[in-house]
């Protein structure tokens, strides 16, 4: 399918590129969806919480937290989605220490009533 799109030049579309990320984060192919998430030319929320979340399903706590700690670098606001998610990564993997500096962010990034809303559901 990937062959098929990048064959029309799509793969670098934000949609497309989302859900490639996606696909690739949900059979555990991280070096795929990485790529994939490399040649995007915008990176906005949808995407970070895309490659965060495949991360967390595939139990790698590190590369989630990177992935949020890069979503801050890069000027993009991180949702209760990205919080949610590198929670997760953290809860699956252990880690703790990794789990208190994500609590922390949620103060500083003030996403304390989005987090509450997000997991009410």
């Amino acid at each position: 399918m990937h062959i098929e799109i990048a064959k029309h030049g799509l793969e670098s579309e934000l949609l497309v590129g989302s859900r490639l990320v996606s696909m690739y984060s949900k059979s555990r192919m991280s070096a795929q969806s990485r790529e994939v998430f490399d040649i995007l030319p915008v990176w906005e929320t949808i995407i970070w919480n895309t490659s965060i979340a495949g991360y967390a399903e595939d139990s790698q706590c590190e590369e989630a937290f990177q992935c949020f700690e890069l979503v801050q670098e890069c000027k993009v606001a991180p949702d209760s989605a990205s919080v949610v998610s590198s929670f997760r990564a953290c809860a699956t993997g252990g880690d703790e220490i990794t789990s208190k500096e994500i609590h922390m962010q949620i103060f500083k990034q003030g996403l304390q009533a989005d987090l509450i809303e997000t997991t009410a559901y």
